[in-house]
């Protein structure tokens, strides 16, 4: 039809033989694309879809393109010819790579970040972490997955911990407190930011959280005072 100009060409070329779709397709793609043509008109297949890149002839941008493909045969079920239906999807693919690019920086930063990443589902469970949280617990990935922040609670901070459950139901952000136990038995303090996630009806989805480690801040705060309340005793 003669909207394919929008892919840099003209359907009369197209229909006179004087540009063969098969010069439109990308090259890194024409092997791929050739292979699945050929298998699925063995398979008689009536119709199929493919996703590939085409090359505008007239300034040679890329486009990527949605194709439906409807297989025409004769009586005797041999191919007599291709319709074929392109929808340009470039845009979309745009956006989607950007956000794979965003989120492949994202996890290079939670790879190196000395907070730890904690990530947990809408019943509270861990789905995701990073290697500074794993330090922190004294865990493996596998050996944390699936389980709650009530498995890693330092003894006494189990009443603070669950107010802190009740409030991301409530609250997107937060920043709070927390005393964790790891799974050697080591007693630690954790500076949490954490952020509750909701759907567009406001229904919970889970929530994640970047925790710093502050026992030696808080240390080093309970020495000060103790040092401050020795002098004045002195005076």
């Amino acid at each position: 039809s003669p909207n394919v100009s929008q892919f840099g060409c003209s359907s009369g070329a197209l229909l006179s033989g004087d540009l063969p779709f098969i010069d439109l397709i990308h090259p890194d793609d024409l092997g791929r694309v050739a292979a699945e043509v050929s298998r699925f008109t063995a398979q008689g297949m009536a119709t199929f879809e493919q996703k590939y890149r085409l090359v505008r002839p007239s300034d040679g941008d890329i486009r990527w393109v949605d194709v439906r493909t409807v297989v025409e045969r004769d009586l005797v079920g041999k191919v007599v010819s291709y319709l074929v239906y392109l929808i340009d999807v470039t845009e979309r693919e745009k956006a989607w790579e950007a956000s794979r690019d965003t989120e492949a920086r994202i996890t290079r930063v939670l790879a190196t970040s000395s907070e730890g990443y904690w990530e947990l589902d809408a019943n509270w469970r861990t789905v995701a972490v990073n290697p500074s949280l794993l330090k922190m617990l004294d865990v493996a990935e596998a050996e944390i997955v699936g389980k709650t922040p009530a498995d890693f609670v330092a003894p006494g901070w189990e009443e603070r911990l669950a107010s802190v459950g009740r409030e991301r139901l409530m609250s997107a952000n937060r920043s709070f407190e927390m005393g964790y136990r790891s799974a050697r038995g080591r007693i630690f303090l954790a500076r949490v930011n954490a952020t509750s996630l909701f759907d567009p009806r406001g229904r919970f989805l889970g929530s994640f959280g970047l925790l710093t480690d502050i026992t030696s801040e808080k240390l080093a705060e309970e020495a000060l005072k103790n040092e401050e309340g020795r002098l004045r005793l002195i005076v």
